[in-house]
């Protein structure tokens, strides 16, 4: 799946989360930060340029991008639909949501909650729309950010995935149908607050917070109006609601305390959550993972969450629910047959050209085979020269390393003197010299042969006679020398003579 790109915005931030998913769809932060925003002209240039660069920065330009809007960026309304099937739902929520939302028009990107049915098949839906300025602003997003696919969520919204799954469970076998989450992610410069019941927002709302205020009067504050709140639109609410739990997202510090001021005030006790309770490894050190455990991310981190699950958004702007297209049975038996002699035609078409190929491709050959055969017949000649040259370069001795060598490896005068040396062929990279010699002693000879035998070299000497010559007897002998080819480079070098050694 592709990488997620979540971003956020204030007056002065913006947040952003670079993440990928396990097959599971627990997270990975790719990267995470906020930068402020500059003060230099209007706030949606500024925006965009720095969208544009953050994408271009990260390399997020195939990442899926998920605008996250501020609560009190949406308008919405609440009212009761007559009897309709899901496909006819969302026509007549755009009908009914243009009377009720300022500023909407039938252009206007209207998105719904539907809640249950009840007894005598009417519902109650929860329409939003965007306010007009945006609008604007999120079209212009889309339009240069860099990436493809996109999502515009209510920020709110996602923080139902911070439910623990134990609390789901025991709503659900409550038998309570007015059984509400009362969810609370405590940021640092806001509070954003969701009810929900079965997993379907009933009330939002994104609660500003004053900077340098002690945490005790922030915890008293939330629970001020968190509480007007639900008094306020008790009665707009889609279905009535009772709290049975409360869920706290943030980490220790803007926690501390808030879930004991919300369970004495709601007389339930409040569940504590970590934002980056959702990621791969929650227990991580590193400074990105640090940054997202604060509850300023909590919303990007859910919303990413939800989106890797492939958890459907309560609310996606960009990708609003509309009535399916309906086409007549005519034009649908029109289009079959013409998808049949399509397909027929195609099949044909294909079959035919492949034989064609074929023919083309068998011609071709056939002329390349002969030009092939010519140029064999052409340079028969000069073929047999080469391989005969090369067969005689790779069999041939390098005589005058050889010779050197051997000169090197039999004693010299006056212990031994070479009196006839005969060399001939003997097959491929092997030749035989025959010599005779006489030698002061027949060590001096064992000498001269233990010198000459190696892996290149294989001597043999049938025997050795003594002779008197003069006042002294020496040793006479005949042997017979096979030698292996090898390359130049495997010759030792040669020793320096006596001469040299007193020269230097």
């Amino acid at each position: 799946m592709p990488r997620l790109l979540v971003i956020s915005w204030n007056a002065r931030t913006l947040r952003y989360l670079h993440t990928d998913a396990d097959r599971q769809g627990r997270l990975r932060v790719v990267d995470a930060g906020q930068e402020e925003l500059t003060a230099d002209g209007e706030i949606s240039a500024v925006l965009v340029t720095g969208v544009q660069q953050l994408v271009g920065r990260l390399k997020a330009d195939k990442s899926k991008l998920l605008i996250l809007m501020n609560r009190g960026s949406v308008d919405s309304a609440t009212f009761s639909v007559p009897p309709a099937g899901d496909f006819e739902l969302p026509a007549l929520v755009q009908n009914m949501a243009v009377r009720d939302i300022p500023g909407a028009t039938d252009q206007t990107p209207i998105d719904f909650i539907a809640y249950p049915t009840r007894p005598d098949g009417t519902r109650n839906v929860s329409a939003m729309a965007l306010v007009a300025e945006d609008l604007v602003l999120v079209r212009q997003l889309m339009a240069q950010s860099g990436c493809k696919s996109h999502r515009v969520l209510v920020s709110t919204h996602p923080l139902r995935t911070f439910v623990p799954e134990l609390l789901r469970i025991e709503q659900k076998n409550s038998g309570h149908t007015d059984a509400a989450t009362l969810i609370i992610s405590r940021g640092d410069d806001v509070a954003e607050v969701l009810l929900c019941a079965d997993e379907l927002p009933l009330l939002s709302r994104t609660i500003r917070l004053a900077a340098d205020v002690p945490q005790l009067e922030i915890n008293r504050y939330l629970r001020s109006e968190t509480q007007r709140t639900l008094i306020s639109a008790g009665g707009q609410m889609a279905q009535p609601a009772k709290i049975a739990h409360v869920v706290i997202v943030g980490n220790e510090a803007q926690t501390a305390g808030l879930d004991d001021v919300l369970s004495d005030h709601f007389q339930v006790v409040a569940a504590v959550v970590r934002p980056n309770s959702l990621l791969v490894d929650a227990a991580s050190s590193e400074p990105a993972s640090m940054l997202v455990n604060s509850g300023n991310f909590a919303p990007l981190l859910a919303a990413a969450f939800e989106d890797a699950s492939s958890v459907t958004p309560a609310i996606d702007f960009a990708n609003p629910r509309r009535p399916p297209v309906q086409t007549s049975s005519i034009k649908k038996i029109i289009a079959a047959v013409a998808a049949v002699s399509l397909l027929v035609g195609g099949g044909f078409y294909y079959v035919w050209s492949q034989f064609n190929e074929i023919d083309e491709e068998n011609a071709r050959l056939v002329m390349r085979l002969n030009e092939l055969n010519e140029i064999v017949k052409d340079t028969q000649s000069r073929r047999s020269l080469v391989s005969s040259v090369a067969a005689w370069e790779k069999n041939r001795i390098s005589w005058p390393d050889e010779l050197l060598d051997l000169t090197e490896r039999i004693p010299s005068l006056p212990n031994l003197t070479v009196q006839q040396l005969t060399i001939s062929s003997a097959g491929p990279g092997t030749a035989v010299a025959t010599f005779r010699g006489v030698g002061a002693s027949p060590e001096i000879i064992a000498q001269m042969e233990n010198k000459l035998r190696d892996k290149y070299h294989e001597i043999r000497i049938p025997g050795v006679r003594e002779q008197q010559e003069g006042n002294k007897v020496v040793s006479t002998f005949q042997a017979t020398l096979t030698i292996r080819k090898r390359s130049p480079s495997q010759y030792a070098p040669p020793t320096p003579s006596a001469d040299a050694k007193g020269k230097k």
